[in-house]
């Protein structure tokens, strides 16, 4: 017995409900084929712009002067790069540690041709046991060569009036004309200037290299110092006082 034709049945073909089997054949039907998906994706897809690394960027420009995400991932692995670093010149040096504030000194010595001394505001303790001071030489300094020939030297501490002697003390007068502008006195063998707010006297310990200066170590054998006096300051290239 046959049915009447419907929509998707043919005359004379013995009709039956859908079964699971035939909605997976139709699935198939509707879904592309591998062949057909990847040529549909290859039409479709944008190529990728391939990215360079900043590295890679930095040799073409070292300086990050290319405009845009190049040149400013550039400067950045610059700025992260060790062989990049620069060295600071001896100016600004200078100009940064004279941030940094320090008392002024004028270390004296009995030489062999008198008394002799300088300016310096190098100067640090560096020991309670032993008691030990530091201080930096000029290698050209003719205080030095009087220190390594004695054995022995003194640090005064200057008060906060006492700007225009250190500036007497760090010029490249002659000794004898330095120790005319102050009025000083002998003790433990050494110069000890007058009106200086603590002093203290030193046996050479040790001599040693650093640099273009020279690092006095001194014994302290003897100290003294005012504890009311205000100290004369050396900060941003220039004497100051404090307040």
């Amino acid at each position: 017995m046959t049915r009447p034709t419907w929509a998707g049945l043919s005359v004379g073909v013995a009709w039956r409900p859908p079964t699971i089997a035939d909605a997976g054949e139709a699935r198939a039907r509707l879904r592309p084929s591998v062949t057909t998906a990847g040529a549909l994706r290859a039409s479709t897809e944008v190529p990728m712009r391939r990215h360079r690394s900043p590295v890679r960027q930095l040799r073409q420009w070292p300086n990050g002067q290319r405009a845009g995400t190049a040149g400013r991932c550039a400067a950045r692995a610059a700025r992260r790069l060790p062989f990049m670093a620069v060295t600071p010149d001896p100016t600004s040096y200078r100009e940064a540690i004279g941030r940094f504030a320090t008392g002024v000194a004028v270390v004296t010595c009995d030489g062999p041709q008198g008394p002799s001394g300088l300016t310096t505001n190098a100067v640090s303790s560096l020991s309670l046991d032993p008691l030990l001071l530091l201080v930096c030489f000029d290698n050209t300094s003719r205080t030095l060569e009087a220190v390594r020939g004695a054995g022995r030297f003194a640090v005064n501490v200057l008060a906060a009036h006492q700007a225009d002697l250190a500036s007497v003390f760090a010029s490249k007068r002659e000794q004898h004309e330095k120790f005319a502008e102050v009025t000083h006195r002998v003790e433990h063998g050494l110069p000890v200037l007058d009106d200086a707010i603590a002093w203290f006297a030193c046996e050479l310990h040790d001599l040693l290299p650093g640099g273009d200066h020279t690092i006095g170590l001194g014994r302290v054998t003897a100290v003294h110092h005012e504890p009311q006096a205000a100290p004369l300051l050396w900060f941003g290239g220039g004497y100051r006082a404090i307040g």
